[in-house]
């Protein structure tokens, strides 16, 4: 009895130690926000994956995205709107299986595209840049292979999926 009430306590320190280990690597602004498997994936993705160590993590109010884009940046110490950005799911309707394997990235049904807020996104400048990633003498798919508009609500497109 005593070494499971020595085994607990031992676990609930190192719990207790790695809460605060990732508080101070997190930085949240206060002890309600949870560090949880979504925030540890994504900091993974961008700085082990993708090798992106100086993205700036900032924690934003609940209702960060009712707030005027003024409002926004001040939030997020930005000198202009213009530094703001947003990413949009594009979808390639004239997207057809087979044309490459499933892994070639110069051909694919989605494309998360990165633009500052108060960019448009140009779907002939998108497919422009799409096709290019493809060198000519590797064998550029033609215009008629794309047809980018903004990909549906989640929901929707799982069930197109068959998710």
């Amino acid at each position: 009895m005593c070494s499971t009430n020595n085994n607990n306590t031992s676990l609930q320190a190192l719990k207790t130690r790695i809460d605060l280990l990732e508080r101070k690597l997190y930085n949240p602004p206060d002890d309600t926000i949870q560090i949880d498997e979504q925030l540890r994936r994504a900091r993974h993705a961008v700085e082990s994956i993708h090798h992106c160590y100086s993205a700036q993590w900032k924690w934003v109010p609940s209702n960060y995205y009712t707030l005027t884009l003024s409002q926004r940046a001040s939030i997020l110490k930005a000198s202009k709107i213009q530094q703001l950005c947003k990413a949009m799911l594009m979808e390639n309707k004239a997207y057809k299986e087979g044309v490459a394997s499933v892994d070639d990235w110069t051909y694919s049904r989605f494309y998360l595209v990165v633009v500052q807020y108060t960019s448009v996104i140009s779907n002939k400048k998108l497919e422009l840049a799409i096709r290019t990633l493809r060198k000519v003498t590797e064998g550029r798919l033609p215009t008629i292979f794309f047809e980018f508009s903004v990909a549906k609500e989640v929901s929707t497109l799982l069930g197109d999926l068959g998710g």
